[in-house]
């Protein structure tokens, strides 16, 4: 604007006669020839507003401040500290969420996102939840799966943008309180359920029994539903096939590493996974499902493959020392919490 004229060569931030620092330019705005009127600009926080005020409640208001100047100014330079202290909080947690916009960090930002999502799936079901039983319910676990199953949903089945979804997703939350979640509900589903294979089938079938028994369960598709409110047998399908995805993924990942032909591979692939699902299917326990459980899984066969080197030494595996290592590691992990 030809009519802003700004006086930029004094050094910033100038002191005030308070003794803080504030960022302060002079200016005048040209109306016409010799006609101006001045200005100044002031570039603030909002915690510099917040302390503004209250430096001038207490320095032009108060008529009592020379009485109690020190303990006043005591007082005051206490709350200009705790004020910068907040605001570098804020410059931090800024500059962590604008991560999210550096592509480089896509991945990262994706887990971030999804634990805030997360929390507030958390913090708001367990209200309602609480509302509707009246006791309060460990509701992280069940929390974590239901937020990575509907975005791994979105991902393979509707392929919306994930921030556009992210959006979505966190409007359908945020009218959650002016609808009724019931607790308790019994699905109804056909006797005919096509699972995609065998694995879907092995968990799916197991998985079936429990809805409509264990409590836990039975809460992870209620809150579903409330969220995405798709048809119960068609989403029942969908999450076994997201659960045997996330098993055969983990154990894809190990086993890629290994020096052995592709056909070997593949059948290796498939007979570790049957052993995971057996292990997962033999207490259907929702912790085990976890982000966090399935990457302890990866790393646990890992352990168990470390020393294949050679396509032979595939027939040597024990799986049985397989299993013994799963159940040994989370039936502890369990019990200590427990305990």
């Amino acid at each position: 604007n030809s009519n802003i004229e700004l006086k930029l060569s004094e050094k910033q931030p100038t002191i005030q006669k308070n003794g803080f620092e504030i960022y302060k330019i002079d200016g005048r705005y040209v109306v016409e020839g010799d006609y101006f009127v001045n200005f100044e600009l002031q570039i603030k926080s909002l915690v510099n507003i917040f302390w503004g005020e209250i430096d001038h409640s207490v320095l032009y208001k108060n008529f009592s401040y020379m009485v109690t100047e020190d303990f006043i100014r005591s007082i005051m330079f206490s709350i200009k500290a705790n004020l910068t202290m907040i605001d570098n909080q804020l410059q931090s947690v800024y500059n962590h969420l604008k991560n999210v916009e550096n592509k480089s960090n896509y991945d990262s930002s994706k887990i971030h996102l999804k634990t805030i999502v997360s929390k507030m799936v958390h913090d708001l079901y367990s209200v309602k939840i609480k509302e509707t039983t009246g006791f309060v319910v460990d509701f992280k676990d069940c929390a974590n799966i239901i937020v990575d199953y509907i975005f791994s949903k979105n991902k393979f089945q509707n392929s919306m943008r994930y921030e556009d979804y992210f959006v979505r997703f966190l409007n359908r939350l945020s009218s959650a309180n002016s609808r009724t979640i019931v607790i308790g509900e019994t699905f109804e589903f056909s006797d005919k359920i096509e699972f995609k294979n065998d694995l879907c089938k092995k968990f799916g079938t197991g998985l079936l029994e429990l809805v409509n028994k264990d409590f836990k369960w039975n809460l992870i598709f209620s809150v579903i539903q409330d969220i995405d409110e798709d048809d119960f047998c068609e989403e029942f399908i969908s999450f076994s096939e997201f659960i045997v995805f996330a098993v055969v993924k983990r154990v894809r990942r190990a086993v890629d590493d290994l020096n052995i032909s592709s056909e070997d591979k593949s059948k290796l692939k498939w007979d570790i996974a049957y052993i995971v699902m057996e292990f997962i299917c033999n207490s259907y326990s929702p912790s085990l499902i976890t982000f966090k459980s399935m990457k302890e899984v990866e790393n646990k066969i890992r352990n168990f493959l470390k020393n294949v080197e050679q396509p032979e030494e595939l027939f040597s595996l024990n799986y049985e020392e397989l299993y013994n290592s799963l159940e040994s590691n989370f039936v502890n992990k369990e019990m200590d919490e427990f305990e």
